[in-house]
């Protein structure tokens, strides 16, 4: 996919040919063609622009990050989308952070894997975020979920060790044995 510098440039240099061939018609529609896709382009840059600026308002950085990285593809420095996009990406990352250490807390590693995984691919370099992730994969696994079951029944806290054998089960809905 181009980016809308490429095609501009590319209208520039067909209103040149168009100067040296002005009753060419294949340059007449090739011109009126491209100049459909810059306003489609252009168009496309305000709406998602727009909708990024709802995302912001809204709290939802992640969805609003993931737009200005499109719009930055399509038209490096449009707007304020460099700055609006560092910070979408910073507090994308402070509250997928936030959400990874609560699903800890609840020790749902399945999701708490994959909210450090989309953490990893706004900011790899995010605080221990790749420690959390190695730790999350590893404990996302019904083997992990019966041995911590198993302590807390040994311990007798039967709620803990509930919680953890259902959560074994999620992991092999048909094994009747669990």
């Amino acid at each position: 996919k181009q980016n809308l510098a490429d095609l501009e440039q590319m209208a520039k240099e067909l209103q040149e040919a168009r100067n040296l061939d002005s009753d060419n018609q294949e340059i007449a529609s090739l011109a009126r063609e491209l100049d459909g896709k810059i306003s489609d382009a252009r168009n496309q840059l305000k709406i998602l622009y727009a909708e990024a600026d709802d995302d912001m308002q809204k709290g939802d950085w992640a969805a609003a990050a993931q737009k200005l990285r499109q719009i930055n593809k399509t038209s490096p420095n449009y707007e304020e989308t460099v700055s609006r996009l560092a910070k979408a990406e910073q507090e994308a990352a402070k509250s997928l952070y936030q959400q990874g250490k609560t699903l800890e807390k609840q020790e749902d590693w399945r999701f708490a894997a994959q909210t450090y995984k989309r953490l990893m691919e706004i900011n790899p370099n995010y605080y221990d975020v790749a420690k959390l992730y190695q730790e999350a994969q590893s404990r996302d696994s019904v083997d992990y979920y019966l041995g911590e079951g198993e302590k807390a029944a040994r311990d007798s806290n039967w709620d803990r060790a509930i919680m953890l054998l259902e959560k074994a089960a999620e992991y092999k809905p048909d094994d009747t044995e669990l």
